[in-house]
């Protein structure tokens, strides 16, 4: 028996076309979240998907061309934290769904290795709500899963090293 070929492009641009619903060329992180979560069972939450989406498309929606990347990108992130929250529950031990600020910064830097970015962790602990409780995975998903940025580590220490000379510039 003969099996039917697809052309993979054109069954990327069906799906695309049934989840745009109104009909603009272009699907919204709701939408795009919706698609994965039909892929794969539970799909990644929508900060994922946000940074999913800053990480491969040029602006704040999804257009055809970028789909397949983009749902390698979700995809990327979804079975690392599939991975990760197994990780999360063994530092865990009090089964209360946080774990300590220091355990977090480890767990990140054990992810990141040399490209852990200090100044990202700062930021992150200076936006909690609720400073010195523990941290659910969810408030670390993101920066778990970003790939680092040599760039942006490199900054930051230039930076580092003009305030400790005492150079604005």
């Amino acid at each position: 028996m003969g099996e039917i070929q697809q052309d993979p492009k054109k069954v990327l641009l069906d799906v695309f076309k049934n989840y745009d619903t109104a009909g603009k060329g272009e699907l919204t992180p709701i939408q795009v979240q919706i698609l994965h979560g039909d892929l794969r069972m539970g799909g990644i939450s929508l900060p994922q998907v946000l940074a999913s989406i800053k990480y491969v498309c040029a602006s704040d929606n999804v257009v055809p061309s970028e789909l397949y990347d983009l749902l390698q990108e979700m995809d990327r992130r979804y079975f690392l934290m599939n991975d990760l929250r197994w990780e999360f529950s063994m530092m865990d031990r009090n089964n209360s769904d946080t774990i300590s600020e220091e355990q977090a910064r480890w767990f990140v830097q054990a992810m990141h290795g040399r490209h852990f970015s200090k100044n990202r962790w700062e930021n992150l602990i200076r936006s909690r709500s609720v400073p010195g409780s523990g941290i659910s995975l969810a408030e670390i998903e993101v920066l778990l899963c970003d790939i680092p940025n040599r760039l942006e580590n490199q900054q930051a220490e230039l930076d580092a090293q003009r305030e400790r000379e005492g150079n604005p510039f």
